[in-house]
């Protein structure tokens, strides 16, 4: 085996990384600072792969908790546009239904009252983590990470 043939597949390792940081596609977890005073958010989101004009998608499920008491606790299922330059990655969100809520009493409390989750984020240099800002009714910091490191290309 030539010395140049087992360099190859560590030449491929190494620009693997850089290739899937030009990318905010994929799977990603996401927890914001205090919301509202005493609330936090956290979540899932998917974002698509870029289409030709650069343009990406995503959904996700924001689950607030807020203790208190009562404790109120509610998932809103949305969808998002992801617009991106350079590392700043802007996600800009529609709400599509609340999932859950409890206590039950308070359900059209959040049916009328919540606002679609928005984010101001900028993406690492190796592709595993986005941080900025949540910004809706309120702002705060948020954090997002990709659930198994694996990077989409």
């Amino acid at each position: 085996m030539s010395l140049r043939s087992r360099l190859i597949p560590f030449a491929l390792l190494a620009v693997a990384p850089a290739a899937a940081a030009q990318t905010a596609a994929g799977d990603w977890k996401f927890e914001t600072g205090q919301v509202a005073g005493i609330c936090r958010l956290s979540g899932d989101m998917e974002i698509s792969k870029p289409d030709a004009h650069g343009a990406s998608t995503c959904r996700f499920v924001a689950k607030q908790s807020c203790p208190g008491d009562p404790p109120l606790e509610f998932s809103v299922q949305q969808s998002c546009s992801v617009a991106r330059s350079g590392k700043k990655v802007e996600i800009t969100s529609r709400i599509e239904r609340v999932l859950s809520v409890k206590p039950d009493d308070f359900l059209d409390t959040v049916k009328r009252g919540y606002a679609p989750d928005n984010f101001s984020v900028r993406l690492n240099a190796s592709g595993t983590e986005m941080s900025g800002l949540f910004h809706s009714k309120s702002v705060s910091t948020v954090r997002f990470w990709r659930p198994n490191s694996d990077l989409v290309s």
